[in-house]
């Protein structure tokens, strides 16, 4: 093999190599002076000494880093209390009973507005309005509006009832009111739109029809 093996060595580089190598690596070309034959670097630019500008510099960054952590903190936990804040008083859901909210409806705290019940059975449909304690103040069905027979089982005749009770509700100054229904009739979501038609906001919609786990026999299958 008649290949020389490579010089890596910078006194056996050419200078178009070592210009190469420091192009290339981002190397720093350490000159020296040659002045009567003695060899010397060029003088570094007077600043403090190193130990002492390593000890301010830490302590700079240390009261920097302490100070900049605390304000981080301080404006995390402000942030952190305000958009719970925000996120449960915009919440679409209502607030728990018993939980500290500021929303106001009326003036009057969540669970402090009217109740609205919603019986839907298969033959009629009944509206009662109650206040917060329980103490009834409008009450009306699909039979009391004058429907008779099967037409008390229809969508109308429930919507009818649910604008008879808005409209009386009105009158004696209920505006916001929760919504509670029972049943699986056909007037179940018609007395709803009926309360909200009569001029009624409502505020939630509760499903409290009660669900059997495994209790008593239901009835047989209607033969037709």
């Amino acid at each position: 093999n008649d290949r020389k093996p490579l010089q890596t060595h910078g006194c056996h580089q050419s200078p178009r190599r070592r210009r190469f190598f420091r192009s290339t690596f981002g190397l720093q070309s350490h000159s020296t002076h040659r002045s009567a034959g003695q060899v010397t670097k060029p003088s570094a630019p007077n600043c403090c000494p190193a130990k002492a500008r390593t000890k301010i510099c830490e302590s700079i960054g240390l009261q920097r880093t302490l100070c900049t952590s605390a304000v981080r903190r301080q404006e995390t936990a402000a942030s952190t209390t305000s958009s719970a804040k925000t996120s449960r008083d915009s919440s679409i859901f209502p607030p728990i009973i018993g939980e500290e909210s500021s929303l106001r409806w009326g003036g009057k705290k969540f669970e402090e507005l009217p109740i609205a019940h919603v019986k839907a059975t298969y033959n009629n449909t009944h509206i009662q309005l109650t206040e917060s304690t329980g103490q009834s103040m409008v009450r009306t069905s699909c039979g009391t509006e004058g429907f008779k027979n099967i037409k008390k089982s229809t969508p109308i005749a429930a919507q009818t009832a649910g604008i008879s009770a808005a409209a009386k509700a009105t009158a004696k100054g209920v505006k916001f009111v929760r919504v509670v229904v029972k049943g699986l009739g056909p007037g179940r979501l018609s007395a709803i739109k009926g309360l909200t038609m009569g001029g009624l906001e409502v505020i939630s919609i509760t499903d409290n029809t009660p669900v059997p786990h495994n209790g008593c026999r239901p009835r047989k299958a209607r033969r037709t």
